[in-house]
């Protein structure tokens, strides 16, 4: 009886220091000591990322741990460690949870839709019975449907307000109303309350319908949203539905001035948004479980991939002389050795966590887990030395005075570029071509006259650089891929804006398969290059950003994170 006694005594104490033993995992987080606490430090880096919200939420939480109790702990520690169960922390993810996760995220919850327009509702009765029929017929999908009155005037400062919260929005806008003028244009409506929605709503759940327009013929159409995302690009990037249609005052309006196409992207748009749902954000501690879930998932298959790092990248230093060893080989004009650090993450680990990405990595520390190891290991990355290649099948001395540009920018920060070299492309079948093993390329810049073979990049008929440019986009990755468009013979700004313009809407998958895309006149003179500075600006701020980015590319292992990542949208 006095064992049993004694034995009830210490469970007491073990759950009584049940607060103190999460408290002291919350501080060992920071540090990296436990395996709680790097799962910790992810979730936090991540939510980071969210909306304030997150941070008022996880207040909350953090308040309810309870304090004061330390030197009681300290001493109950010693007495029931043989007696009492360890208590498991409930924020630390484990398999069951990851399985339970995986179906919780992608379980469609149903939604609340808010049909906003600042103009009368009955403008958008037609659209609002059309969801309630779809609400009929897919319950699971949708429940309840509802207008929100937006103001007509100072819509920038309109806040949702807390009584009258929004779930999925769609934002109704009548080209009767005042124009077709959403974002970037002059005098846009929603330039500013548009990012507003986003950072409160969630891209994923916001749509966009301009309506009212009254030729709905299928060329027109297409040729209309051709326009609306090439002059309006904004609605595009904070929206994940964009629709352009006639009337929408009654439903029988909606089924034949709407395209049938646009009714199937506003259902797809609405199943989407039902992966969203609102307890994902209402419950921060589920957030935070399922980010680490997805973090420890992705550890483990990038590991089953091949994705680890070497391990100069757990922190370890690099001796000079295997440093200065440059792979890429010297230039042919003036330049200078120097080392490639070797990178400490993937880029998918910081597109994860992009808001860490130039932090500095300390040392692993002895005694740590291995998953504190794994965590370590993929840190954000130190910036390296890049090497630079101008490639073009023209003769060198076209770009010559490009060279030397870059040859000046090598000597003015020699911490950013190892080195600056030309390479030779073959001027016919260059879609064979490809670089040597040996003597791969790191970061590229590749240059294309006007006058060599005319404006032909992608797209369009006797394009040259196709099939070549994705084969770049896959072996050196898209954020180490800058072109360059040159020999213009009219390099007036405005001119020149509105070549580079009808290049974006005519050839798209240029700027899809390439990071920087700069038009100029011509780079023939050492001294005297037609290029503005702001272009010049542009270059040097692409080549920064590629110092982040691996010397090898990690292409498999970055397509399997945004399928990843896609299961979670």
């Amino acid at each position: 009886m006095e064992k049993n006694s004694e034995e009830m005594q210490g469970n007491g104490e073990g759950n009584e220091t049940d607060g103190t033993k999460e408290e002291e995992n919350m501080r060992a987080a920071d540090s990296g000591d436990t395996e709680n606490g790097v799962v910790q430090n992810v979730a936090d880096g991540i939510k980071a990322e969210g909306p304030e919200e997150f941070e008022e939420l996880n207040a909350t939480e953090d308040n309810n741990i309870p304090q004061g109790k330390t030197d009681q702990t300290d001493a109950s520690n010693s007495e029931v460690s043989e007696q009492a169960e360890p208590v498991s922390n409930p924020d630390t993810p484990t398999e069951k949870d990851g399985e339970d996760l995986f179906e919780y995220v992608i379980k469609e919850i149903p939604v609340s839709i808010s049909v906003c327009t600042s103009a009368y509702d009955f403008n958008v009765q037609g659209i609002v019975y059309f969801l309630r029929d779809i609400m009929k017929d897919h319950p699971e999908l949708i429940k309840e449907v509802k207008v929100h009155a937006l103001p007509y005037n100072d819509l920038d400062h309109y806040k949702f307000p807390k009584e009258n919260p929004v779930d999925v929005m769609l934002l109704c806008h009548s080209i009767n109303n005042r124009g077709f003028r959403i974002t970037d244009v002059m005098d846009a409506l929603y330039d500013e309350y548009l990012p507003y929605c986003a950072r409160v709503v969630g891209k994923n759940k916001m749509g966009v319908i301009v309506h009212d327009f009254d030729d709905m013929r299928e060329t027109v159409q297409s040729s209309r949203m051709s326009s609306f995302r090439y002059k309006q690009p904004k609605a595009f990037e904070t929206t994940s539905l964009q629709i352009t249609c006639g009337h929408i005052k009654e439903k029988e309006q909606v089924l034949e001035q709407m395209q049938e196409v646009d009714r199937e992207k506003l259902l797809e748009f609405l199943k989407n948004a039902s992966k969203c749902p609102e307890e994902m954000v209402a419950n921060p501690s589920l957030l935070k479980k399922a980010y680490s879930t997805l973090y420890l998932f992705c550890e483990s298959v990038k590991a089953q991939v091949g994705g680890s790092q070497d391990s100069t990248s757990e922190g370890s230093s690099v001796h000079r002389s295997e440093a200065e060893r440059n792979g890429h080989g010297q230039t042919k004009k003036a330049t200078s050795g120097g080392s490639h650090q070797t990178l400490q993450a993937s880029v998918d680990e910081r597109e994860l966590n992009p808001s860490r990405e130039a932090s500095p990595i300390g040392q692993q520390r002895p005694g740590t887990s291995n998953l504190a190891a794994a965590a370590h290991t993929h840190s954000s990355p130190s910036p390296r030395r890049i090497s630079i290649s101008v490639c073009s099948s023209a003769y060198e001395h076209n770009v010559e005075g490009f060279m030397s540009k870059l040859t000046k920018l090598l000597a003015a920060q020699p911490h950013m570029i190892a080195d600056v070299r030309f390479r030779s492309l073959p001027y016919n079948d260059i879609d064979s071509f490809r670089f040597p093993s040996n003597d791969p390329v790191d970061v590229m810049v590749l240059c294309h006259s006007v006058q060599n073979r005319g404006f032909s990049i992608t797209n369009v008929l006797n394009a040259l650089y196709e099939k070549y440019l994705q084969y770049c986009h896959d072996v050196i990755g898209k954020k180490k891929l800058a072109l360059i468009v040159h020999d213009f013979s009219d390099c007036k700004p405005k001119i020149l804006n509105a070549r580079i313009e009808s290049f974006r809407r005519l050839q798209p998958l240029t700027f899809e398969l390439v990071d920087t895309v700069i038009g100029c006149g011509s780079l023939e003179v050492p001294g005297k290059i037609e290029m503005r500075d702001e272009d010049m600006t542009r270059l040097a701020i692409f080549f920064e950003r590629a110092r982040f980015e691996p010397k090898n590319n990690t292409a498999d292992v970055r397509s399997l994170m945004k399928s990843l990542r896609g299961m979670f949208k």
